[in-house]
């Protein structure tokens, strides 16, 4: 057996993490819906708020994958691809359309990170992004942030 490389080793952890959440989600899924009637309240909240983190799971998950496969950081990827959802050709018309509106620092800073100028109201402004996607967007600047300061495979 050959010793993987770091980037394999990387892609590896990143699939098996993904397969992993998506397996916890078609077990705890249909599992809350069924026994939903049968338990009291309390449990039941207990088991929505957990299938509400599991079901997140797996689009985070599918986020690191995919920027591994396209040889980007998660920021970067999630950003361009919420760029495409909406139609734009990625990140370089992202930053035309913010410069556009008159956000230049913001187009210039763009994969920096979320700041205090204003940087998500501008970019929400181009891309007009569900609650969904904001937390898709921070998790994945969190991904690569913190992976760059730990020097975690992930």
């Amino acid at each position: 057996m050959t010793k993987m490389t770091r980037e394999e080793r990387k892609l590896f952890d990143a699939q098996a993490d993904h397969e992993a959440w998506s397996l916890a989600h078609e077990i705890l899924e249909p599992w809350v819906r069924t026994t939903k009637p049968i338990v009291s309240d309390e449990l039941t909240q207990v088991m929505e708020k957990a299938l509400a983190h599991v079901e997140m799971e797996p689009n985070r998950t599918r986020d690191v994958l995919g920027s591994l496969q396209a040889g980007m950081a998660p920021h970067e990827y999630v950003v361009s691809e919420l760029a495409r959802s909406r139609g734009l050709a990625g990140l370089e018309e992202l930053k035309e359309r913010l410069r556009a509106a008159g956000y230049d620092n913001t187009a210039d800073k763009l994969l920096e990170g979320p700041r205090e100028d204003g940087w998500g109201e501008h970019v929400n402004e181009i891309l007009q992004l569900t609650g969904e996607e904001q937390v898709r967007i921070a998790w994945a600047f969190a991904q690569t942030f913190f992976c760059r300061s730990s020097g975690s495979l992930t």
